[in-house]
């Protein structure tokens, strides 16, 4: 009996180790998502920055 308490106490060790990486794994991928939507935003305002400096040259020419 004392093996069996024993190797419980092991696997609930094991099982609460695995539970604590997956959460951290699961906060890293998170805060990954976060930081590819920051960059879509980025790079969206710098395309909508560019052409409007593209309208302004262009316009700019023209006068």
């Amino acid at each position: 009996m004392d093996d069996m308490n024993k190797l419980i106490e092991t696997m609930t060790t094991a099982l609460e180790i695995w539970i604590e990486r997956a959460k951290e794994y699961m906060a890293l991928e998170a805060e990954e998502e976060l930081k590819e939507a920051e960059d879509m935003k980025w790079k969206k305002l710098e395309i909508e920055t560019t052409e409007l400096q593209f309208t302004y040259d262009f316009q700019s020419e023209n006068i």
